[in-house]
């Protein structure tokens, strides 16, 4: 009644001791503390966002990963003495003796317990890595022993994490949508998605930055482009700490943490980390591209490509460097360019401990350990560790000289043929 009667009289009793803002319910002033400590309690396991609240966190999954726990035919294969302890208190719920917060299951009311521990890190007992919290130190420990807990009730394969099951679900067992549209084969078990889609081939922009005139098909992607102006990252790894605009963009980089590939492409056998990965891989089997430029009539398999492409016709580059000014036609095209000035090299050789600024770079690198070529020349079947030796490979084929002299036009099969040939131009310019 007393509660009740404050929504009448305005009586806010609850302050920050913080930042000095009221409150009318102690619960609401407990969830607002979380936020200004960072801590966000509820945490989604297939992507890692973190949630003030449990129906929040229940919202996010049906919402962003479309399918739920029993859409997926889960199956918890945990070792004897480890599963989940679901013997409630005689109220039915276990309330944490620091806050007060209840929990159906005393797993859960545990892994809350983490947040009032200071921000301690566990470590691991095998290799002395150091996680954030318990979840990750388990997901890590998988790694050693061999776990792989979780499995698919469809096909009985089994996987070490949660999001890889699901992603493997979504992509071998989700039945087709549908919602066709109408523009591009594509099909959506989602309405809401098919509108979404749509405005990929309409044009149409619905949401405008409130920073910028740039305007975008998708709230959520005008939220992620308005963090950019912001400078906000709000979505934290657990493994490394960094952190990312986007729970989207963590959960990509979350995969960089482990190394399974559980994405076979039934048509070669090639193997995949992410779902993402294999959809790019099938389109060099069926060579769909269903979206044309209008201005060229040249076609990409994917917006994003297009989108891309679009700028190299109408000169925008969206995407500056803070630090130098230089402008861009992606913003993963301003990360990569921003580790030339920070010197951060994230991608660590595991074999030799050699560093590169990008994933590509090492993976090319490693090809040096394994003795891997996966590209071989069509005439003379000589085998090259990357694309680029191969292109060069070519030219000694083709005749073909790409690389001219913009003084006389001489033409030249190798770059570096065409600046030592270059130099002669500025040497005769200085005795003149």
């Amino acid at each position: 009644m007393r509660r009740h009667q404050r929504s009448h009289t305005g009586e806010r009793p609850y302050r920050c001791t913080q930042c000095g803002k009221t409150f009318q319910y102690s619960f609401d002033l407990k969830r607002h503390q979380r936020k200004g400590l960072g801590s966000r309690p509820f945490q989604c396991c297939a992507c890692g966002e973190g949630f003030d609240r449990e129906e929040d966190l229940n919202t996010h999954c049906s919402v962003a990963h479309l399918v739920s726990d029993d859409d997926v035919g889960i199956k918890l294969n945990l070792p004897a003495g480890l599963e989940s302890e679901q013997c409630p208190s005689e109220d039915g719920q276990h309330k944490c003796p620091e806050c007060d917060m209840s929990f159906s299951q005393i797993s859960q009311m545990k892994r809350h317990q983490l947040i009032h521990s200071g921000g301690d890190t566990l470590q691991c007992n095998q290799c002395l890595k150091k996680c954030q919290n318990s979840d990750a130190l388990t997901k890590h420990m998988q790694m050693h022993n061999g776990a792989r807990p979780f499995q698919c009730s469809m096909c009985k394969m089994n996987f070490t994490q949660l999001v890889c099951l699901r992603q493997h679900y979504l992509n071998a067992h989700k039945e087709e949508g549908s919602f066709l549209c109408s523009h591009c084969p594509k099909s959506f078990s989602r309405l809401s998605n098919l509108i979404k889609h749509q405005r990929t081939h309409t044009g149409e922009r619905p949401y405008q930055c409130s920073h910028c005139p740039k305007r975008f098909t998708q709230l959520q992607i005008l939220t992620r482009h308005e963090r950019i102006h912001t400078g906000e990252r709000p979505f934290l790894c657990p493994d490394c700490g960094k952190s990312f605009l986007s729970s989207g963009e963590l959960s990509k980089h979350l995969q960089c943490h482990s190394e399974e590939r559980p994405f076979p492409c039934l048509e070669c056998g090639k193997t995949f980390k992410a779902n993402r990965f294999l959809k790019k891989h099938l389109q060099t089997h069926t060579g769909e591209r269903p979206f044309p430029c209008s201005q060229c009539g040249k076609r990409f398999s994917k917006s994003t490509d297009l989108t891309r492409h679009n700028r190299m016709h109408t000169g925008e580059r969206p995407h500056m460097c803070s630090q130098c000014g230089k402008s861009f036609l992606t913003y993963s095209e301003v990360v990569k360019h921003q580790r030339y000035h920070t010197g951060e090299r994230p991608f660590k050789c595991a074999q030799c401990g050699k560093s590169f600024t990008q994933s590509c770079y090492l993976t090319v690198h490693q090809r040096i350990h394994t003795g891997e070529k996966p590209y071989s020349c069509s005439v003379c079947g000589n085998r090259y560790n990357s694309t680029t030796p191969l292109k060069r490979h070519m030219l000694s084929h083709t005749g073909e000289k790409p690389y001219v002299c913009t003084e006389c036009g001489k033409a030249y099969n190798r770059l570096h043929l065409l600046r030592t040939h270059e130099r002669t131009h500025a040497a005769a310019e200085a005795v003149c």
